[in-house]
């Protein structure tokens, strides 16, 4: 009878793990999403100060950004670059990057591969990142390339990288909190 018990106690246990699913949401107040590009061979940077990271563990990763939420820290360029020769915020507002792919590379070390929506195109990416825990805390962190091209931003003044780079050098830093779902 002992065993039985104990069985039925193990078995419940082990079916009310499986029935929830632990994943991992970005806290937007500590997290960064940056970039930079080259303006006349010199770096400018810029931000977008709106976004969502959803991770559950090597399995899915979904990042939403509010592209109108973008910042260069003035306000001319900021103006400029969202009409339709850049992000063209008011037919294309938000991007989307989804990955089910999320290969381990190293103990903390992984790489998202996926599809990025942005500007009304959509393209395959692959998001190197870190995943850093520590007492307090867990950390998200990567920086990828993209080429601003492939979305058609900057275009057709701006599209051939002779005063602004074609390459796009993005990083991030997103604090993670960690939430159970049944």
């Amino acid at each position: 009878m002992k065993y039985l018990i104990l069985t039925t106690y193990l078995l419940s246990a082990l079916f009310s793990e499986l029935s929830t699913a632990t994943n991992w949401q970005s806290e937007p107040a500590e997290s960064e999403l940056i970039y930079s590009v080259n303006f006349e061979q010199l770096p400018i940077n810029g931000q977008f100060k709106e976004f969502s990271v959803d991770y559950i563990a090597q399995q899915q990763l979904r990042v939403e950004v509010n592209i109108a939420s973008v910042d260069m820290s003035n306000s001319d360029i900021n103006q400029a670059i969202r009409d339709v020769d850049w992000f063209d915020i008011k037919s294309h507002s938000q991007a989307v990057f989804l990955s089910d792919n999320i290969k381990a590379v190293g103990e903390t070390e992984f790489i998202a591969e996926g599809q990025l929506q942005l500007k009304g195109i959509s393209k395959p990416v692959s998001v190197p990142f870190s995943w850093q825990a520590s007492a307090e805390s867990v950390y998200m962190t990567g920086k990828l390339t993209l080429s601003r091209s492939d979305f058609s931003i900057g275009s057709p003044e701006w599209a051939s990288g002779d005063q602004i780079g074609i390459d796009v050098s993005v990083s991030f830093a997103v604090k993670m909190l960690k939430h159970v779902s049944e």
